[in-house]
Order: C-alpha cells, then sequence, then structure tokens
C-alpha cells in the first residue's frame, strides 16, 4: 500500500538525494583513482555525464567532486549545453563515446532513464557498454512505480522538479517517474549487459523515491544487441532479396 507524505517533506528528500548522490560520486572517483595507480596508469580519471542536459545535477556534482587534473565531459543528443569556462569541462561527440578509442573511467547517466521507454534504454545502455568497457557506470534515477500520480506530484516539489512538471506537463511528468521500482531498474540495467554491484540499487532519500546503481560491463554482448542485431540481419537479407537493403 502507498504511503503518503506530504509535500513539505519533498525538498528534504531532495536535498537527501542531493547529497547521497555527492558521495557516491566521491566514492567512485576515489575507487577509480586507486585502480589507476595500481594499475601503474598515469592518465587521469575522465569522467562522462550521459545526457547531461544545459546544466544537470550530476554535472554540478562532478565539477565539485574531480580535481583539476581529471577530465569531465558532457553529452546530450537531445538538449544544448551549457558552455563551460573551467579547462578541465568539454562537450563530448558520439564518436568520442561510441568508436571505443576514448575509454572513460566514470559514466553518469543521472535521471535520463526515466525520460525513455524501457527499450530504448536497453539499447542505450548496451550499446554504450560494448564501447565502454571499463567504466563505473553511476545510475541514478527515480523509483516511484508503487506511488498514485498524486503522491508523486505532492512528492516531488523541488525547484528542478517543477520546471520539469512546467515543460512536460504534469501528467507525463508523473507517468515518467512511475516507470521503475529499484528491482525493475536493476533488471532494466542488467538486460542491458550490465552488472550491477551487488544486485541492488540502493535508496537515495529516506522515502525511496530514487534509487541508484553503481554497475560495470559484463564481458559478453548483451542479449538485447544479439536480437536487435539479428533482427536487422533477418530484415536486411529479406530486403536484399527483393533488392532493397534497409542498413
Amino acid at each position: 500500500m502507498s504511503v503518503f507524505f506530504a509535500p513539505e517533506h519533498a525538498h528534504g528528500y531532495h536535498a537527501h538525494a542531493y547529497d547521497e548522490q555527492v558521495a557516491l560520486f566521491r566514492a567512485v572517483a576515489a575507487k577509480q583513482r586507486r585502480r589507476k595507480f595500481f594499475e601503474g596508469d598515469t592518465h587521469p580519471v575522465e569522467a562522462l555525464d550521459y545526457g547531461s542536459g544545459w546544466q544537470g545535477v550530476s554535472r554540478v556534482i562532478l565539477e565539485g567532486v574531480l580535481s583539476a587534473r581529471e577530465q569531465l565531459f558532457l553529452y546530450d543528443r537531445f538538449a544544448a549545453i551549457k558552455p563551460s569556462g573551467t579547462p578541465n569541462v568539454h562537450q563530448a561527440t558520439a564518436k568520442d563515446i561510441f568508436s571505443g578509442k576514448k575509454q572513460f573511467s566514470i559514466i553518469s547517466i543521472s535521471y535520463v532513464i526515466c525520460c525513455m521507454a524501457p527499450q530504448e534504454a536497453r539499447t542505450m545502455l548496451a550499446e554504450l557498454q560494448e564501447a565502454q568497457q571499463s567504466a563505473q557506470y553511476v545510475i541514478v534515477d527515480y523509483t516511484l512505480r508503487d506511488r498514485t500520480r498524486e503522491e508523486v506530484l505532492a512528492l516531488l516539489t523541488s525547484n528542478q522538479e517543477m520546471k520539469w512538471r512546467r515543460h512536460m506537463g504534469e501528467d507525463a511528468f508523473a507517468q515518467t517517474r512511475m516507470q521503475h521500482t529499484p528491482q525493475s531498474l536493476v533488471e532494466l540495467v542488467e538486460s542491458a549487459g550490465l552488472r550491477a554491484r551487488n544486485g541492488k540499487a540502493a535508496p537515495m532519500d529516506p522515502a525511496g523515491l530514487r534509487s541508484a546503481i553503481v554497475a560495470e560491463a559484463q564481458e559478453n554482448t548483451p542479449p538485447c544487441l544479439i536480437d536487435m542485431r539479428e533482427t536487422i540481419g533477418r530484415e536486411t537479407r529479406l530486403s536484399l532479396s527483393v533488392g532493397e537493403a534497409i542498413m
């Protein structure tokens, strides 16, 4: 049964989630620095904020967590990105990410999956992990499937969330935030070929409105990419048989 939380608690949960995300990024960055040290890798940590938006929360956090020597790359297919005057903050291209030539130490996917259909999100994650095998993935998102629309709108009232409510409309905003539970988010991530640490999503606030997964790439090609390639292959062969290549 859903439990109703009064609107005045929402800002506290937002602030708590922010603090938890800061702590999470600090821990992951420290782990990747240690890994590089023990492997004798002298290159600085390079982080990618995937779906960064104009100036999203994970960008703000990472700019504070990373040192001046470490590099932050921002990428968003659909939104303009606020230019940075900081020399270690850059805009990445799809080629930087998916060619595999640049390997990031950390990939942040923060409040992105909620805005995507599950199959679209699965394909995006699968393509990312295939190109970026050495990264630690930090995935943070809403896990509000067990809440009602009215609860979601009463709970998510921070300034940033209200901006998105006005931009998307309240129905679309609520529906996207209600897509997942912590377990369904883990299942989505692992079906894309990533391995969630401890097989779990950790709550980012006392009410479990948001959850985080730290994951890494598995060695084998994820089933969803195999299925997608087999489907494309069948369609290509069928089209070629009638003289029409669809690829």
